[in-house]
């Protein structure tokens, strides 16, 4: 995953978790959080106006049936956060993945911050 400053992490690719959308099934890839949480970092078209442009995260529980196998993750995206990056320049935020930046509007969660 590359950051905006130009270097790169790797994680272990947990799946992905699948919802709808404006009538539209759409996916996003999690993190996992060292406490056993998914992390969403993803960027919708909202993006382009009342969202942070690079992007927002999303904390969200373990799978019901645990990492490793399917089950029922809730995503209840009035939690979205802005990044660190949002509030300053001395923090290096990373960038979604190509397969969680959608091509739906997600109208939830923190704005775009205005200091």
């Amino acid at each position: 995953m590359p950051t905006a400053d130009g270097r790169t992490f790797s994680d272990v690719s947990l799946g992905f978790v699948t919802f709808t959308v404006e009538g539209r099934t759409v996916h996003l890839e999690p993190i996992q959080q060292t406490d056993g949480t998914l992390g969403f970092l993803f960027r919708d078209q909202t993006s382009r106006s009342t969202t942070y442009g690079a992007g927002i995260e999303l904390i969200a529980p373990a799978p019901s049936n645990g990492i490793h196998a399917s089950g029922t993750v809730t995503l209840d995206f009035n939690n979205a956060h802005n990044p660190p990056c949002a509030y300053t320049g001395y923090a290096t935020c990373p960038i979604p993945p190509k397969d969680n930046q959608l091509n739906v509007s997600i109208p939830a969660g923190e704005k775009r911050y205005h200091p």
